[in-house]
């Protein structure tokens, strides 16, 4: 008559489990020796799966339900030639309940130690992913935001350029001018096709000359144009994104390295593109080409 006994973690089903007469065996023994150390790691793999399964293949004069319950269960998993994680924890739970309650015992809690350390870093890659999103999030959310005219539009030619190339919604870039002689914190206002439109107005450039020189990153565009007067004077709108030491250059000299970046360079943004396409400080070769060497010797050294 069979007897019942609860499961590893709980239910009933028939007694499978190797009795003292039992492993007093010699195959009995070597069946228990190759389930402990099997499962010494808390879990399976297949190597140890199939080296299981081909034990008790080949030890198929072992007359005791522990074995032919083994080897259906793993015959049972290997059929389809996967093995799913829930497949691989009930051949584990299956070898627990075969044992010896007194080797059961060492053999459950490894597997709830693996458990256990697979659950914390579940948690920890959880964490991590909050953090990656949280630090998205706030990626797209300006610490600060300037609206101005675009000053000396009436200047070289500018009022002409931004008739011809200039409209509402286009984007900007904002460009340092260390090599002005007229202002130390100059600041370039240029379209995409590099074409100058004119100057951040005095009194906001040194605010935003100070953010350029730290690296910070920015989104800039025309939000719309003027025309009423002489010249056509477009709204710049710029926000300014949070400072990310991971995304700047190690080296102080990243403001004359920007400044000598190629239009494509100094377009691109951080690796995760938030909804707002953001640059850094630099302007195109043809504008480094007309700064001072000097100055920009000068940025490198200080």
């Amino acid at each position: 008559m069979d007897r019942s006994e609860a499961g590893p973690e709980g239910g009933h089903r028939r007694r499978f489990s190797i009795t003292n007469l039992q492993r007093a065996e010699a195959a009995v023994a070597e069946l228990i020796s190759l389930c402990q150390t099997a499962t010494a790691d808390g879990t399976l793999n297949d190597d140890e799966i199939s080296g299981l399964r081909d034990w008790l293949s080949e030890n198929a004069s072992l007359d005791i339900p522990a074995r032919d319950y083994l080897l259906r269960t793993v015959q049972d998993i290997l059929e389809d030639g996967v093995v799913t994680p829930g497949e691989r924890k009930a051949l584990f739970l299956a070898i627990e309940m075969v044992l010896p309650a007194d080797v059961r015992a060492d053999v459950r809690g490894a597997r709830r130690t693996r458990e256990e350390d697979e659950r914390g870093q579940r948690r920890e890659e959880r964490h991590k992913a909050e953090a990656v999103a949280r630090d998205l999030r706030a990626a797209d959310r300006p610490v600060a935001s300037w609206t101005f005219m675009v000053a000396g539009v009436r200047q070289d030619g500018r009022a002409e350029v931004i008739r011809q190339h200039a409209s509402p919604g286009d984007p900007v870039v904002v460009c340092r001018e260390p090599g002005n002689l007229y202002s130390a914190n100059a600041c370039q206002i240029r379209l995409r096709n590099d074409l100058q439109i004119g100057y951040v107005p005095e009194e906001h450039a040194s605010s935003i000359a100070a953010a350029l020189d730290a690296g910070q990153w920015y989104a800039a565009s025309i939000a719309k144009i003027l025309t009423g007067g002489h010249a056509p004077i477009p709204v710049v709108q710029l926000e300014l994104y949070e400072f990310r030491a991971a995304r700047q250059d190690r080296a102080r000299a990243t403001v004359v390295a920007s400044t000598l970046a190629t239009p494509r360079d100094r377009d691109q943004g951080p690796a995760a593109e938030p909804a707002v396409t953001k640059h850094r400080a630099g302007c195109s070769s043809r504008t480094a080409a007309a700064l001072a060497g000097l100055a920009a010797l000068a940025w490198l050294v200080a």
